[in-house]
């Protein structure tokens, strides 16, 4: 599939690319918005959720090509739902006041 495909490929390398860079970005937010002992909390949070994603998308996965036969249709709905949360995370505010960092 890829190799007759060569801008899919490009594409694929890039996406990859931006998603494991980002990985190591994302596990200092939570000390960037919280403080105390909030910050365990929230990298609590994060990896509860990320256990959650390991169970559920295979989940996802399996209903979606009973649903529609196909599993590729379960593939673009885990994609959509990485999509959905790129743009959930754009509107996490920058910083701040002072007042809200406690």
């Amino acid at each position: 599939m890829f190799y007759t495909n060569v801008p899919l490929s490009i594409f694929f390398t890039v996406s990859v690319s931006g998603i494991l860079g980002l990985i190591a970005l994302f596990w200092t937010w939570p000390g960037q918005i919280l403080k105390g002992a909030a910050v365990a909390t929230g990298l609590g949070i994060i990896n509860s959720v990320g256990n959650l994603a390991g169970t559920i998308g295979p989940m996802i996965t399996a209903f979606t090509k009973e649903l529609m036969g196909n599993i590729n249709n379960g593939t673009y709905v885990l994609g959509a739902c990485l999509f959905l949360a790129g743009i959930l995370v754009a509107f996490i505010p920058k910083s701040l006041d002072a007042s809200a960092r406690r």
